[in-house]
């Protein structure tokens, strides 16, 4: 039987979006992304197969939290002028 996992994985996602953030994809050696995710070699591996991989997913959790929430900003339907939603999304980001 397999042993259940030891960390929570979107946790351990969020923390590698920082150091991907900090460091960039070729800035973030490994052990960065171990200390940052404070996770094993080992875990790693098993839930997100290799660096590439966790990548892959950092960029699919960015999409989801950023990017969304900024199409979500620019297509209120609420608030009719468009530069006034534009407006917004900068407001949001700044």
């Amino acid at each position: 039987m397999a042993r259940p996992r030891e960390f929570d994985i979107d946790d351990a996602i969020a923390k590698a979006v920082e150091v991907f953030w900090l460091r960039g994809y070729d800035g973030a050696a490994l052990p960065d992304l171990l200390d940052g995710m404070g996770i094993a070699r080992g875990s790693l591996y098993k839930a997100f197969g290799d660096k590439k991989q966790l990548y892959l997913r950092v960029l699919q959790r960015y999409d989801e939290v950023a990017v969304a929430g900024a199409v979500e900003r620019l297509t209120d339907p609420s608030e009719p002028d468009g530069v006034k939603r534009i407006a917004r999304l900068f407001d949001s980001v700044i």
